[in-house]
């Protein structure tokens, strides 16, 4: 599996480019929180708060990716 992430200009969007069929990403705040779950792989973060987030990316393969995302 590969897996790429990319912060867009202004610090407002992630993007996840992946070679499996995305199933969900849920984003967690760094006290737990979920603030967005979206089967999207677009993801508009000007909504939050500046910190640090966690991703949780399920494949429809069942495979988890994590990754961490710092909102400036």
């Amino acid at each position: 599996m590969r897996f790429t992430k990319m912060q867009g200009c202004g610090n407002d969007y992630i993007y996840i480019n992946c070679n499996e069929a995305i199933e969900e990403v849920v984003i967690n705040a760094i006290n737990g929180s979920e603030v967005i779950r979206t089967k999207s792989n677009e993801i508009d973060l000007s909504s939050l708060n500046p910190s640090i987030y966690f991703v949780n990316i399920m494949l429809q393969n069942g495979d988890v990716v994590r990754s961490k995302v710092i909102r400036k």
